[in-house]
């Protein structure tokens, strides 16, 4: 079969195209961007906060309200979990402060690693947005201390990898440059 001149270009164009959506940054939602607006507002709040137990109580109800049917559920899957990477963080930061036994860091950070390390193996062959990979690294290098050494050194690959790829989207994303150094 032998296609014209036009059709091979359109077909060249075609090609291109679904490459580049395949490799492209994920679009996020006006209501994704209005979000981590938000979160990055809420978490210089928390430094008002006049003890370690008033940011956590805070940040546990934030998090309620943002897993509320209302905010979820005009929330994409990777936004929801990126904040909800940011306010487990925050809340382990907050309690290790407090106490850097305290009892509930261990199943805090754990948790949200298993949920972190789900998401990623039914989404391993998608782009994901900078901000899950960040966030997600972020709830890795956390996570570090509670692994076997093992699967702590596999997991500093995955931190570096993650860094990487919301740093390949945005070489000037100041949110993952912090938290990389």
């Amino acid at each position: 079969m032998h296609l014209t001149f036009s059709k091979q270009i359109a077909a060249l164009i075609l090609c291109f195209s679904a490459a580049f959506s395949v490799f492209a940054e994920p679009v996020l939602s006006d209501f994704d961007i209005k979000m981590m607006d938000d979160i990055s507002e809420f978490r210089l709040s928390l430094g008002r906060s006049s003890t370690c137990a008033e940011a956590v109580a805070k940040i546990d109800e934030y998090q309620a309200a943002v897993n509320g049917e209302n905010v979820s559920s005009r929330l994409s899957d990777e936004i929801l979990l990126s904040v909800n990477n940011i306010l487990v963080w925050e809340k382990y930061n907050y309690l290790y402060e407090e106490n850097i036994s305290h009892p509930d860091l261990e199943p805090l950070i754990k948790s949200q690693y298993e949920k972190v390390k789900l998401f990623f193996k039914e989404h391993k062959k998608e782009k994901h947005s900078k901000w899950l990979y960040t966030t997600s690294g972020d709830i890795l290098s956390c996570c570090m201390q509670f692994l076997p050494l093992t699967t702590a050194m596999h997991e500093g690959l995955t931190i570096k990898k993650y860094y990487d790829d919301g740093l390949e989207q945005d070489p000037d994303f100041v949110f993952c440059l912090i938290n990389i150094a």
